[in-house]
């Protein structure tokens, strides 16, 4: 049997990033929505990869510099998003007392390349214990981990309680982080960054369009009545639950991509799929031929409802305004070829690939049609939660 890869890692150090500034008094109590509510307080991690460059691959003290830059920046930017800086109370708002998240310095002993390769590497690795162990976000609202790599490369995972944000909400935050950052490395001043970056400044307004239920408090920071199915899966933390790892090559996703939008040129929803409904459909697809007759495989997706409100939100608009929808097939529905067998002829025009187009483009459609019944008004997203 094989053995599965593993690094030696040692936490070289641990502390706590404040907001640069304190947060101004009348902003001390942040507001959940009911959305927020609905959520557990699991963290969501991400890991961002950053090989090492010919500048710094050969200069061990480049480290040192650099996480001072990204601590500094990252004090910066939770100025802005003070909520993540605070504590959650009573799953009904967030005391912003300026107590900071958690900042965690880690040697991983090899190269990224090394690393990366392994298709059997477990990412946990290069995540906190307590995002890996415990999963509940207890105190830190946010835990930042930067590995840093034999090669000089860094690997910078960020976990954040879903309790006070989605992916969405995520990525707003990296991405004025990332700005803030690069604007120091230049020279430049934070607060030129922030003027010029306006688009990446957070948007508290979800509380005002969907309003806490006193009747969903709780000091464990859990909702009561449990979670709807609807909202988050039951079996999040089920230890019969599977994760694991893919790669597909951008080309040949690129490839399936224009050939599916020809069989769609007389839909109305002809528009060009996505790389992410064609991966989803993808691996729909997989579990489907490999599930024993008599189970249907469903697919649950997360819809952003930012877009879907009237009138649209920004992007920027901060905590969980996403839900999750389920996509099924007909029980009559069943699969003749395998992803294998697609990598195969994937440039073939054969009856096969044809065939194989021709589920992907189904279970694409049955896809966008779960994530179109979304919409944005509140009578309808109380309806799914």
């Amino acid at each position: 049997m094989a053995t599965m890869y593993s690094a030696a890692v040692e936490v070289i150090s641990k502390e706590t990033i404040k907001p640069k500034t304190p947060t101004l008094y009348h902003f001390k109590i942040f507001n959940l929505s009911l959305l927020d509510q609905y959520y557990p307080p699991f963290y969501i991690p991400t890991i961002l990869f950053y090989p090492a460059t010919v500048a710094n691959n050969t200069v061990s003290s480049n480290h040192h510099d650099d996480l001072d830059l990204l601590k500094s920046s990252l004090s910066e930017t939770l100025v802005h998003f003070y909520p993540m800086a605070g504590r959650m109370k009573d799953n009904i708002v967030v005391d912003c007392n300026d107590q900071g998240i958690d900042f965690y310095q880690v040697k991983i002993k090899c190269k990224m390349c090394d690393f990366m390769t392994q298709t059997d590497v477990p990412l946990s690795q290069l995540l906190p214990s307590e995002v890996v162990s415990a999963c509940v976000a207890k105190e830190a609202q946010v835990i930042v981990q930067v590995n840093m790599f034999d090669c000089c490369g860094t690997a910078i995972s960020v976990s954040i309680s879903h309790k006070i944000a989605d992916a969405a909400t995520m990525s707003t935050f990296i991405r004025s982080w990332a700005s803030n950052t690069k604007t120091s490395r230049s020279g430049g001043a934070i607060a030129d960054s922030v003027t010029t970056n306006q688009k990446l400044l957070p948007c508290f307004d979800s509380a005002s369009l969907f309003p806490p239920s006193e009747q969903l408090a709780s000091p464990a920071g859990m909702p009561v009545p449990p979670i709807p199915v609807s909202c988050i899966l039951d079996d999040t933390v089920d230890d019969k639950t599977v994760s694991k790892r893919f790669v597909f090559d951008l080309v040949k996703i690129t490839s399936v991509r224009e050939k599916i939008q020809e069989l769609m040129h007389d839909n109305y929803k002809c528009r060009r799929p996505t790389r992410v409904e064609v991966v989803t459909s993808l691996i729909w697809m997989s579990v489907m031929k490999s599930t024993l007759a008599g189970f249907l495989p469903v697919v649950n997706h997360a819809v952003n409802l930012r877009k879907k409100m009237y009138p649209p939100l920004q992007d920027v608009s901060f905590g969980n305004l996403s839900l999750s929808v389920t996509a099924l097939l007909p029980a009559t529905t069943t699969m003749k070829t395998t992803i294998n067998e697609a990598n195969k002829t994937i440039n073939s025009t054969s009856n096969e690939v044809q065939l194989l187009l021709h589920e992907l483009h189904d279970l694409i459609t049955q896809l966008r049609s779960a994530i179109d019944e979304v919409k944005g008004d509140k009578g309808c997203i109380e309806k799914l939660i």
